[in-house]
This record gives C-alpha cells, sequence and structure tokens, in this order.
C-alpha cells in the first residue's frame, strides 16, 4: 500500500449492460473469484477506499465489508456517469486522487495502478493512449478537478470520458511507455465477448498458481443493468 493511501481512491466501474458478452462481467469466474473480486482485490492494495460503481439495482458478488457501493444516479449515461459518481464518493471520503479501472481488466495490477498515479504529477488525469485510443478506465484523476468538470458534461448531456482530456490537464501515458517501464503486452486487455473471456482464460491456465474458471451463481444476461458498455 502507497504511503500517502489514505488521500487514493480506487474506484471500479462494473455497471454495464455487457451486451456482446451475453452475462454480467461482474460475475465471470476467473480462478476461485469473480472478475469484480478480482478487481477489489488487486485494488485494495493500492488504497484503503475502494468505491465499486454500479447500476442502479444490480447484483454484485461477495465482496468484503468496507467496499463502498455507489449506483448511478442517472440510469443509461454510461461510463462518464460512472466516473462522477465514483468520484463524488472519493471527495466524500477525503481523497484528493483516485484511480479508475473497469471490472473486465483481468491482468490489471497494483503496480499499474501506482504507475498511473504517480504520473499525474501537475496534470488533472493521466490516461494510457494506444494508436489514438484513450483508456479512461485504466486512468488516474485528481479528484476535485475531474469531478467538477464531469458533472459540467453530464449537465449538457455528454456521456464520452474521451471529452475529459480536452478540459482537463491531461498526460497521456502510450503503450510503449507502459512496456518501457516492464508491463506485460496484455496489461489493457479487457474482456467483451465469449471469445475474449476464452483467451483470458487460457492466459490463466499458463501462468504458475494460476487456476481457471470455477462455476459462480450469476444473474442471467436480463438481470438488471444500466448505463452502457464499460
Amino acid at each position: 500500500m502507497t504511503k500517502d493511501s489514505d488521500t487514493v481512491a480506487a474506484i471500479i466501474l462494473c455497471g454495464g449492460q455487457s451486451r456482446r458478452m451475453g452475462a454480467p462481467k461482474a460475475w465471470l469466474p476467473l480462478g476461485h473469484e469473480t472478475l469484480l473480486q478480482r478487481t477489489v482485490r488487486v485494488l485494495s492494495s493500492v488504497s484503503r477506499t475502494v468505491i465499486v460503481s454500479a447500476a442502479p439495482g444490480q447484483r454484485l458478488p461477495s465482496l468484503p465489508s468496507d467496499v463502498i457501493i455507489v449506483e448511478d444516479e442517472q440510469p443509461g449515461m454510461g461510463p462518464l456517469q460512472g466516473i462522477a459518481c465514483g468520484l463524488a464518493q472519493a471527495a466524500a471520503h477525503g481523497a484528493a486522487r483516485a484511480f479508475v479501472a473497469a471490472t473486465d481488466m483481468p491482468f490489471l495490477s497494483a503496480d499499474l495502478a501506482r504507475y498511473m498515479l504517480g504520473k499525474l504529477d501537475t496534470a488533472d488525469v493521466a490516461v494510457p493512449v494506444s494508436d489514438e485510443r484513450y483508456y479512461p478506465l485504466c486512468a488516474a484523476y485528481r479528484v476535485g478537478a475531474a469531478l467538477e468538470v464531469a458533472r459540467e458534461l453530464l449537465a449538457r448531456g455528454e456521456r464520452r470520458p474521451r471529452v475529459l482530456f480536452e478540459r482537463l490537464r491531461t498526460r497521456e501515458v502510450p503503450l510503449t511507455e507502459l512496456r518501457e517501464a516492464g508491463f506485460e503486452e496484455n496489461v489493457l486487455t479487457n474482456v467483451n465477448t465469449p471469445d475474449d473471456y476464452k483467451l483470458v482464460v487460457r492466459a490463466f491456465l499458463g501462468r504458475s498458481g494460476e487456476t481457471g474458471p470455477t462455476k459462480a451463481r450469476a444473474p442471467g444476461a436480463g438481470s438488471t443493468q444500466g448505463g452502457q458498455e464499460r
């Protein structure tokens, strides 16, 4: 845990509809835990304040009692709404910085979160970039500045997190920089389809000490979900 972890929050977005997957991604088994449980465990070593941003009424796997669960204020506003809700909770708990992640990043590490937080420096946001694609759900944010702009954008109907980077002082972190820092090629991989999931399971089976999926009781694809795919 970082020495200033009390001023840092970890925010995990899991309120997407998982349309392409056909089942809630937060419940996908990976070893002896679900994707959401894994992400919570990983980021709990970065911050004592772990916030899960979910859709209204969304069922979640069992999580530690100190995890903060917040629901989207307006269903259907996509990941920008989830970011804003998470940042609002981070601010309420006194966090000045936050690392925001999606629940479906199986290769996410605490080291990556710390690396991105360390890249904030004088910026308001530090975000990975690859081939002009931004990764807002694997990024570090200054809570006050990002929350203010996110709320302004949502108030005018904007849903795209990318617009945040046009308004905030942004530190772009190229994928090449992450590779040079020692992070694996798949560090930004997320799971959107059943085929993606199968590839991830195979990768974990090939790792020492890792296991494949075990059975998890998950709600069906028609369960109450909200927001856009995240």
